[in-house]
C-alpha cells in the first residue's frame, strides 16, 4: 500500500473514536489519539484487492424473524438481500450482514472496510453503534478460506463521514484468499439506542476500500428505513391512597409490534394478537399512612431478548426536588436486570412504599440497557414519569371496581376484529354494541362486571390488511379501573402494526433457434432500484432448441427498477428496460429479444514490393456463395470483402495467380479454410491473407577508366548461385542481363582482372556485395565492375582556422603545368583532385587570399613546393592550404524595461586598439568592430546615467568586458544590461471620494519595516483636498527590493477601515502604538506602483492597542489628538460610561483631566496612585479591557469571541470589587488563570488578531 493511501486512511483514524478492550475484559468507547489509530491500523493494512468480486447482503426482516437462530445472529439464506432491509428491525437489534468475496486473480492478502452511518449531524440520534467481527461461513465458503483479521472499531470525526453521513463507524478487514476461491463472512451491526431519531430517511451499511471510497470495489450499499425503527421505551402509572381506602392497579400486556410478512401473499394479510388487561386490589394501609404504588412497563420492539434495569425515584409534590421518605419499602428502588423477550411489552417492576403524609407525589423511572450478546455497553437511557394525588377516606372505600377497556386502530388498509374475551375477569363483562368477529368502524368499548378483587381478561383479536401494503399503523387499547368511591387509574398499550410488501420482477428473454447439441448460452442481467443500487444479478441459460425463457427476481421493495443486460459475445446489444411496480400491484415484467451478429469473410492481398495490391481476384466457396463461389477483386489497399452472409458449414477462400509473380513462403495465412458454427462464431470476421512476391533481375555492367578504353580490352567473368550462363566476357560499355530470378540471396559475379589494370570497384546499386547479391521482390540489381589504367594524382585541400568555417568562405585557386581546369574554388574541408596524371614535376597550384583572411601555410605531403609539385607513377600528392580568419566584436545595449519608454542614450568607451574608441547606444542598439586580429586585450566600458543601474555586463564567450579575447573567425557579443528604477504612487479616497474639507491622512514610504522593525522612512506625504488625494513619491526604488507603504491612522482614530494590503500589519512602534499600518511591495523596472487606498469611518474598522490610547490623549504630553478624552466623553453621551468594577471613568463627574489621567494609569497597568501592577493578572487584564471598551465605543469591529471576552472580564472585575487601586477578596488561582487568558484574548482583539 502506498504512503499516500496510508495517510488517507490513518488521517481519519487519528482523530476518530476507538472501541478498546482492557486486560480485564472491560470494553469502552473512547476518542482515538493521533498515535493510537495509526499504530493499530498499520498492523492491519495490506494491499488493495485485485479483481475481487464483492457482494454485500443484509437480512431483510418483515417482522417475522426472531434472533438468535441456533445461537447465532444469522438469518436464513432466503432472507438475505442486496437492497432494502425491511421494516422489522428496531432499536438494539443485531442486524445480520454478509459479505461474499470471489477471487478472480492470484493468491493475495488484501484489506477492505465494513462500515455504517454513525451520525448524520450534531444533536441527532445515533444509527449503528457496534460492528461485530467477521465470522467465516464455512458451509458457503471454499475449503481454503480462513478467518479474517479485524481492526479496531473506529468512528470518524464530525464532518469526516462518507456516503453522505456526518460520521461513519467502520472496521478494517484483512483477508488472505486463494485464487479462484469464494469466501463468505457473516457479521452483524447493532441499531443504537435512540436510532429512531437518526436524521434522514434511511440508514446505510457499506463496503469501502482502505481509503473509505468505492474505487476497486464498486458501490456496495444496504439501506434500512430508519423512520420505521421503533424505540426502546418504558411507561408507568402511579396511585396514592390514605386511610382505609383500597388501591387498585391496572396493567396492559401486549406485543410491541405485529409483523405480517409479505402482504403480496394473501395468506399474510391477517394476524392474531392478544392483549391482556390485569387489575390488582391492595389491602387498606394501616396507621393512616399513605400507600404509593407505581407500575413500570418496558417495551422491547427488537427481534431479540434485551436486558433492562429500571431505577425508580418517588418525589414529594410536583417537582423532583425532595425524595419521598418511606415508613415502609425503599426509595429509590431498582428492578435489577430483567430480560424482555423479543417484540414484548411487560411489567418489569412494581414499586410500593408508604409515607406518613403528603397531598401529591410524582416519580421518575430511568431504564438502562445491557447487551449480553456483544458484551458492549449500550450508551444512553430511557425515562418515564407519572404523578398522583392522595385519595383519602375515613372508612374503607373503593372496595369494588369496574373495568372499562377502549380499543381502536389507525393506518390505511388496516382493520381488526375482537374474536373473544377470555380469562376470569371476562365473566359478566360485555361490549357496548359490538358483535364479536366484526370489523368496527370506530372504537370498541368493553365493560366488566363489578370486581371485588384482582383478575384479568384477555382480548383475542385479529388484525387485517385489505391489500398489499407497506403502510404502518397502530392498534391501541386503554383500560381504566374505576373504584366504587371515586378512585380511578388507567393503563394503555399500543401495538405497532408493520405490514410489508415484497414485489417480484419477471425478466422474459427470447433468442433465435441456433443452439445445437450440448451448446448453451447464458445471459446476465443487472437489476437496479431507483437510487441506482444494484439489487440482483440474475441469469438465464438457454440450451439446444430453446428460444424463450424467463427468470423472476423476488423480495423487492415496491418502486421503479431498471434492468440492464450484459451483451454476450456474438450477440447484438439490447437497450435497458424499466418498469414501475407500485402497490397494490405486486409484480412487473420486462422483455429482452436478442439477435445474432452474422459472421462474414474477407481477403487481404499483400505484395512484395508494396504498391501492387489492387486487381487480384479472390473467391469464396461454401454454403450460400453460389455454384462457382463469390469472386471479388482487391482494392487499392489490398482488401476484398465478400457480401455473402455466412451460414453454418465449411468454406474456402482461394486466389487467381498473376504472371511474373510467385507466392511467398507461408502464404496463404489466416482463416482460409474454416467451418462456421452459431452462436459460437456469431459476429466473427474470417480473414484470409495472400502474400505474393514479384520476380527479380540482375544486370552486370563493364566500365573502364579512361573511357573510351584505348586498348579495347575484353574482361572475363564467372557467375554463381544458379545463374546461367555461368561465364561470359565484356568490354568497356558492355552488359549482360539475368531475368526471371526468384527473390533471394546467394547470387554472385566475379571478374578476372587483366594485367595493367586495377579493379577499382565492383558495386551493386542495392548495396549487395557482388559475391552475395541479394534480390528483393521485383528488384533489378545492377552490378558495375570498374577498371582503371594506373596514373598519378594531385589533391589540393583547403583548411581554415576556425574549423569549421562559420562563414563558408570560398577560396580561389589557379593551377598550372598542364593541370585542368586551370582555376577552381574551395571552401573549408573542400578539396580538388587531379587524376590520371602522367609523372612529372612541373605541376603547380596557387591561392588568391580573400579579405579578412591570412594564408598561414601551403605544404605538400611529399615535400614538394606548391609551385613545383613532383608526381611519381601511381603517386598521390596532397597539397594543403591553411588560412586563418579575422574576428569580430559586437557591443549590444539592453534595458529593463524593454522597450525603454525613455529611449535613454548610454555612452561607451572602447580600448585595446578598437576604433572608434567611443560611441553611444540606446536600448536594442549595437556597435560592431569587424576584421579584428585574433587575440585578447580588447575592452568596452559604459558610463551609467542617473536613474539606472548597470545590472550585468557579459560577453557570450565568457571574456570579461575589460579583456575581451577574440579567437580566429570568432564573433564575440558583449551585452550591457541596465535596469531602470521605479516609483510609488498613492491615490487616496474617503468612502470612494477624493479628500475634501479638512480630510487628510499621512502616508510614509519605508524600507526594512515590519511588525518587528520600524525600518527607515524614505519619504512622507500627506493626502488632502489640496493634493486631490494623489501622492507621487519622488524616491527612486530598486526593482526586486522590498519596500513598505504605510498609512498613519492615528489622527483618524479607531473604527476606520482601510483597503491597504494585503498583507496588512502594524509597523513596529516601541510605545506599542499600532495605529500606523503598512503593506509590503516591490516595483518592476521603470514602473510606478500605484496604491488605491480607501478609508471608511466607523463602525466596523480597526481596533487600537493600549499604547495608542495612552499616546493619543491630552494628559501624556505627546501633543497628539486627544482621542482618549473624546472617546471617554462619547461613552457618557451614549449612556455607556466605561466602568471597570467600581471605577467609573466619567469625565462629567471626575473632570476631563482626572478621567484622562485615571484611564492612562489603568492603560499603563498601574494603580490610580501610580504603583506599577503589570505582574498582577487583574490589573493586566483591566488595561486590555479598557482599550477594548474604548475601541468598541469608537466603532471598531466586533465578533462573538471579543464580546464574550469583554463581558467575562467585566464580570471578573465586578466579582473582585476592582476600584483602580486595589481589589478584594484575594484572587484565586483559577481566576488568575482566567484573567491571564482573557487578557490574551483582549490583547488579540486590540491588535486586530481575534476577529
Amino acid at each position: 500500500m502506498s504512503g499516500a493511501r496510508i495517510t488517507a486512511v490513518l488521517g481519519a483514524l487519528a482523530v476518530g473514536l476507538l472501541l478498546t478492550t482492557s486486560a480485564a475484559g472491560r470494553t469502552s468507547l473512547r476518542s482515538a489519539p493521533s498515535g493510537s489509530g495509526v499504530a493499530s491500523a498499520k498492523t492491519l493494512l495490506a494491499a488493495d484487492p485485485a479483481q475481487i468480486n464483492f457482494t454485500l447482503e443484509g437480512c431483510r426482516n418483515d417482522g417475522s424473524i426472531t434472533l438468535p437462530i441456533a445461537g447465532k445472529f444469522v438469518c436464513p439464506d432466503t432472507a438475505y438481500t442486496t437492497g432494502n432491509l425491511g421494516k422489522g428491525w428496531n432499536e438494539l437489534d443485531l442486524v445480520p450482514h454478509r459479505v461474499t468475496l470471489g477471487d478472480n486473480d492470484g493468491n493475495q492478502t488484501y484489506s477492505f472496510i465494513v462500515a455504517g452511518d454513525y451520525k448524520n449531524g450534531s444533536g441527532t440520534g445515533t444509527g449503528w453503534d457496534v460492528i461485530s467481527d467477521l465470522t467465516l461461513n464455512t458451509a458457503k465458503s471454499s475449503a481454503s478460506c480462513g478467518a479474517a483479521t479485524m481492526g479496531p472499531q473506529t468512528i470518524t470525526p464530525s464532518g469526516g463521514g462518507v456516503g453522505g453521513a456526518d460520521q461513519t463507524i467502520y472496521r478494517l478487514v484483512t483477508v488472505t484468499q486463494v485464487a479462484g476461491s469464494t469466501c463468505v463472512y457473516d457479521y452483524y451491526q447493532r441499531l443504537a439506542l435512540g436510532a429512531h431519531n437518526f436524521s434522514g430517511s434511511s440508514l446505510q451499511s457499506n463496503l469501502w476500500n482502505q481509503n473509505l471510497s468505492s474505487n476497486g470495489i464498486g458501490q456496495k450499499r444496504l439501506s434500512l428505513p430508519v423512520k420505521e425503527v421503533l424505540p426502546q421505551s418504558i411507561s408507568k402509572d402511579m396511585s396514592a391512597t390514605q386511610g382505609s381506602a383500597h388501591t387498585w392497579g391496572i396493567l396492559k400486556s401486549a406485543p410491541a409490534t405485529l409483523g405480517f410478512g409479505n402482504t403480496c401473499d394473501p395468506a399474510n394479510r391477517s394476524k392474531p394478537v392478544a392483549i391482556t388487561v390485569t387489575w390488582t386490589k391492595s389491602a387498606t394501609a394501616p396507621n393512616g399512612d399513605i400507600t404509593i404504588t407505581t407500575h413500570i412497563t418496558a417495551t422491547n420492539p427488537a427481534s431479540r431478548v434485551v436486558t433492562v434495569d429500571v431505577s425508580d425515584v418517588i418525589y414529594d409534590g410536583a417537582t423532583q426536588t425532595t425524595q419521598s421518605t418511606p415508613t415502609s419499602g425503599t426509595n429509590p428502588a431498582s428492578s435489577g436486570p430483567v430480560d424482555i423477550a423479543a417484540n414484548t411489552t411487560q411489567i418489569v417492576y412494581t414499586h410500593t412504599i408508604t409515607v406518613e403524609s403528603g397531598s401529591s407525589f410524582n416519580d421518575v423511572a430511568t431504564a438502562t440497557y445491557t447487551d449480553k450478546v456483544t458484551g458492549l455497553p449500550v450508551p444512553g437511557n430511557t425515562q418515564a414519569t407519572a404523578s398522583a394525588t392522595v385519595d383519602s377516606s375515613g372508612t374503607p372505600t373503593n372496595d369494588t371496581a369496574l373495568i372499562e377497556d377502549v380499543e381502536s386502530i389507525t393506518g390505511a388498509n388496516l382493520s381488526y376484529s375482537v374474536d373473544s374475551a377470555t380469562g376470569a375477569g371476562a365473566t359478566g363483562g360485555s361490549f357496548n354494541g359490538y358483535v364479536l368477529g366484526t370489523h368496527p368502524a370506530g372504537t370498541v368499548t368493553w365493560d366488566s362486571a363489578t370486581q371485588t378483587d384482582g383478575s384479568s381478561v384477555t382480548f383475542n383479536k385479529t388484525v387485517y390488511v385489505a391489500q398489499a401494503s407497506n403502510t404502518n399503523g397502530t392498534l391501541s387499547d386503554t383500560a381504566t379501573v374505576n373504584g366504587s368511591d371515586g378512585f380511578t387509574t388507567s393503563s394503555s398499550a399500543s401495538v405497532s402494526l408493520q405490514p410489508s410488501a415484497q414485489v417480484s420482477l419477471e425478466i422474459d428473454k427470447t433468442i433465435p433457434n441456433v443452439l445445437q447439441g450440448a451448446e448453451t448460452q447464458t445471459f446476465t442481467f443487472h437489476v437496479f432500484d431507483s437510487s441506482n443500487t444494484e439489487v440482483a444479478t440474475p441469469t438465464i441459460t438457454f440450451g439446444a432448441g430453446e428460444t424463450s425463457k424467463s427468470t423472476t427476481v423476488s423480495s423487492l421493495a415496491p418502486g421503479t427498477y431498471t434492468v440492464k443486460e450484459d451483451t454476450a459475445s456474438g450477440w447484438a446489444p439490447e437497450s435497458d428496460q424499466q418498469t414501475s411496480i407500485d402497490l397494490p400491484s405486486c409484480s412487473g415484467s420486462v422483455s429482452f429479444a436478442n439477435t445474432l451478429n452474422p459472421a462474414n469473410a474477407a481477403a487481404v492481398k499483400v505484395t512484395q514490393p508494396v504498391g501492387f495490391e489492387q486487381g487480384w481476384d479472390v473467391t469464396l466457396n461454401g454454403p450460400g456463395a453460389g455454384v462457382n463461389g463469390e469472386t471479388q477483386t482487391t482494392d487499392a489497399s489490398g482488401n476484398a470483402s465478400f457480401t455473402t452472409q455466412l451460414q453454418e458449414g465449411s468454406y474456402t477462400i482461394t486466389e487467381t495467380q498473376k504472371a511474373g509473380w510467385e507466392q511467398a513462403p507461408g502464404s496463404p495465412s489466416g482463416e482460409c479454410s474454416f467451418t462456421v458454427s452459431y452462436p459460437a462464431n456469431a459476429g466473427h470476421l474470417y480473414t484470409c491473407t495472400f502474400t505474393n512476391r514479384k520476380l527479380a533481375k540482375i544486370v552486370v555492367k563493364k566500365v573502364t577508366d579512361p573511357d573510351p578504353d584505348p586498348t579495347d580490352t575484353s574482361f572475363g567473368f564467372t557467375a554463381g548461385g544458379g545463374l546461367s550462363p555461368s561465364s561470359f566476357s565484356l568490354k568497356n560499355g558492355d552488359s549482360t542481363t539475368y531475368s526471371g530470378l526468384s527473390p533471394t540471396n546467394g547470387y554472385s559475379v566475379a571478374e578476372n582482372t587483366p594485367a595493367g589494370w586495377d579493379l577499382t570497384s565492383s558495386t551493386c546499386d542495392d548495396g549487395s556485395p557482388a559475391s552475395n547479391i541479394d534480390l528483393s521482390p521485383g528488384e533489378t540489381v545492377t552490378c558495375t565492375f570498374t577498371n582503371t589504367l594506373k596514373r598519378g594524382t594531385i589533391i589540393v585541400k583547403k583548411v581554415t582556422n576556425p574549423n569549421p568555417d562559420p562563414t563558408s568562405t570560398s577560396f580561389s585557386f589557379t593551377a598550372g603545368g598542364g593541370l585542368s581546369p586551370t582555376s577552381f574554388s574551395l571552401a573549408n574541408q573542400g578539396q580538388k583532385t587531379y587524376s590520371n596524371l602522367l609523372p612529372g614535376n612541373a605541376y603547380n597550384v596557387a591561392e588568391t587570399v580573400p579579405a579578412g583572411w591570412d594564408l598561414t601555410s601551403a605544404t605538400c605531403d611529399d615535400g614538394s613546393q606548391a609551385s613545383a609539385i613532383d608526381v611519381s607513377a601511381g603517386e598521390t600528392v596532397t597539397c594543403t592550404f591553411t588560412n586563418r580568419a579575422k574576428g569580430k566584436i559586437i557591443v549590444k545595449k539592453v534595458t529593463n524595461p524593454d522597450p525603454d519608454p525613455t529611449n535613454t542614450s548610454f555612452s561607451f568607451t572602447a580600448g585595446g586598439g578598437l576604433s572608434p574608441s567611443s560611441f553611444s547606444l540606446a536600448n536594442g542598439g549595437s556597435q560592431t568592430y569587424s576584421n579584428v586580429t585574433p587575440g585578447n586585450g580588447y575592452s568596452a566600458a559604459e558610463t551609467v546615467p542617473a536613474g539606472w543601474d548597470l545590472t550585468s555586463k557579459t560577453c557570450d564567450d565568457g571574456s570579461p568586458v575589460t579583456n575581451i579575447d577574440v579567437g580566429p573567425g570568432e564573433t564575440v557579443t558583449c551585452t550591457f544590461t541596465n535596469t531602470a528604477r521605479g516609483k510609488a504612487k498613492v491615490i487616496k479616497t474617503f468612502g470612494g471620494a477624493a479628500p475634501s474639507g479638512t480630510q487628510n491622512v499621512t502616508f510614509q514610504l519605508r524600507s526594512g519595516a515590519s511588525a518587528l522593525a520600524a525600518g527607515t522612512i524614505l519619504e512622507s506625504l500627506t493626502a488632502n483636498a489640496g493634493t486631490g488625494g494623489v501622492l507621487n513619491f519622488t524616491t527612486s526604488l530598486t526593482p526586486g527590493s522590498t519596500y513598505q507603504v504605510c498609512e498613519v491612522l492615528g489622527p483618524l482614530g479607531p473604527g476606520w477601515t482601510t483597503t491597504l494590503g494585503p498583507p496588512l500589519y502594524s509597523v513596529y512602534n516601541p510605545s506599542g502604538d499600532n495605529s500606523t499600518v503598512c503593506t509590503d511591495f516591490t516595483v518592476a523596472a521603470g514602473a510606478t506602483k500605484t496604491f488605491a487606498i480607501d478609508n471608511k469611518p466607523p463602525p466596523g474598522g480597526l481596533a487600537f492597542t493600549i499604547g495608542y490610547w495612552k499616546n493619543w490623549s491630552s494628559c501624556t504630553g505627546g501633543g497628539q489628538k486627544p482621542v482618549l478624552d473624546q472617546t471617554l466623553a462619547k461613552a457618557v453621551t451614549l449612556g455607556k460610561t466605561i466602568t471597570l468594577g467600581k471605577l467609573a471613568l466619567n469625565p462629567s463627574v471626575l473632570g476631563a483631566s482626572t478621567a484622562c489621567k485615571d484611564a492612562v494609569a489603568i492603560l499603563g497597568k498601574s494603580t490610580l496612585s501610580g504603583k506599577k501592577m503589570s505582574s498582577d493578572p487583574l490589573f493586566n487584564m483591566a488595561a486590555q479591557l479598557l482599550a477594548a471598551d474604548l475601541n468598541v465605543i469608537a466603532g471598531s469591529g466586533q465578533c462573538i469571541a471579543a464580546v464574550s471576552a469583554i463581558n467575562q472580564a467585566h464580570a471578573l472585575l465586578t466579582k473582585y470589587n476592582f476600584d483602580g487601586n486595589t481589589y478584594s477578596p484575594k484572587l484565586t488561582t483559577a481566576d488568575a488563570n482566567l484573567a491571564n487568558s482573557l487578557a490574551t484574548s483582549l490583547d488579540k482583539y486590540n491588535n486586530n488578531k481575534l476577529c
